[in-house]
């Protein structure tokens, strides 16, 4: 197996093989499961939570991801009760649109950028509007009908709400 990277922390050696598998050599088993969960600790607790929020005028259905996403991506065009959906979404080089595709839509934002350029040049849908701050974003939920979009915490505005999606 070929090697790409070694090091050391005390008496044990890490080495990450290439088929990024990590492959720890010492006599204790018990440091070895004690690293490995504080580095998944570690991961867990980097990653920012975001809130998908839509406007008040939404009606309260539960959702799921499949569903969510779709909107995302703007292949759902329709809420439940036939109104047209409109997605807002930040650039995307924004930390908070980089979190929400990775860990609310489980996809890379330059999947979700890929998808929305096919979209438009190929003439068959729209890309979101895109906003370019969490507050703008917030303004834009609050007074646009049937909008929906991401904020990196809860919103205190009473004009919008969480969406129930699992």
């Amino acid at each position: 197996m070929k090697t790409l990277h070694c090091f050391f922390v005390k008496n044990f050696k890490f080495t990450f093989l290439r088929q990024n598998l990590l492959y720890i050599h010492g006599r204790q088993r018990l440091w070895q499961l004690f690293l490995v969960t504080v580095f998944s600790l570690n991961c867990t607790t980097t990653c920012k939570a975001t809130e998908i929020i839509v406007n008040n005028s939404v009606p309260a259905y539960h959702y799921s991801l499949n569903e969510v996403r779709a909107m995302f991506v703007m292949r759902l065009t329709q809420w439940k009760n036939g109104e047209t959906i409109k997605v807002f979404v930040l650039t995307d080089d924004h930390p908070v649109h980089k979190s929400f595709t990775k860990n609310n839509l489980n996809m890379f934002p330059h999947q979700l950028r890929s998808i929305w350029n096919r979209l438009v040049y190929s003439g068959t849908g729209t890309a979101p509007t895109q906003v370019s701050s969490l507050e703008e974003m917030q303004e834009a939920i609050s007074n646009t009908p049937n909008a929906i979009g991401y904020l990196d915490s809860p919103s205190e505005n009473s004009k919008v709400h969480s969406l129930d999606y699992q």
